[in-house]
């Protein structure tokens, strides 16, 4: 993957804690990793667990935490994820493990992805006037950032 431009990264932060605001798209990403979670369940030597304040966010409604406090501390974010792989496997076993989880992850991610997107597209600028290749190009720091819309681009760094 090429370096990101400083654009793009503040586009891709910019798009993170805007997205990771919306119930959809939250729910979504909840929905996901709890799958991931019960995907690795009954494997003894792989410990998946999502971790940060998205997690920890989660993990406190659970226990009954009222919306309101939990909302006070936590803040949403990304989704950060952790698999753990028995380090006390033979390398050989190890390696097995490690092919199992890749193949499964990626058959998951693409199984999310195909998800994920329809939802994204939901929250694009539409409607008359909307130019939604302007916004593809300024992900990919070809383009400022159009500064209207529902994702609230104007924040970038760089449109300041």
């Amino acid at each position: 993957m090429a370096k990101r431009i400083p654009q793009q990264i503040d586009v891709d932060d910019a798009l993170t804690k805007d997205l990771c605001r919306l119930d959809p798209i939250y729910d979504y990403m909840a929905d996901c990793a709890d799958q991931l979670r019960q995907r690795f369940h009954g494997n003894p030597n792989v410990f998946f667990y999502v971790k940060g304040s998205a997690a920890l966010a989660r993990y406190l409604l659970a226990a009954g935490i009222a919306p309101p406090r939990v909302q006070q501390y936590c803040a949403r974010s990304d989704w950060d994820t952790q698999l753990v792989i028995n380090p006390l496997l033979s390398a050989k076993q190890w390696f097995t493990v490690f092919t199992e989880v890749v193949t499964a992850l990626v058959e998951e991610l693409r199984r999310f992805e195909n998800g994920l997107l329809p939802l994204f597209a939901g929250f694009l600028p539409s409607g008359r006037g909307a130019d939604r290749s302007a916004w593809l190009a300024c992900a990919r720091g070809e383009t400022p950032c159009p500064t209207s819309g529902a994702l609230g681009l104007r924040r970038c760094r760089s449109l300041r």
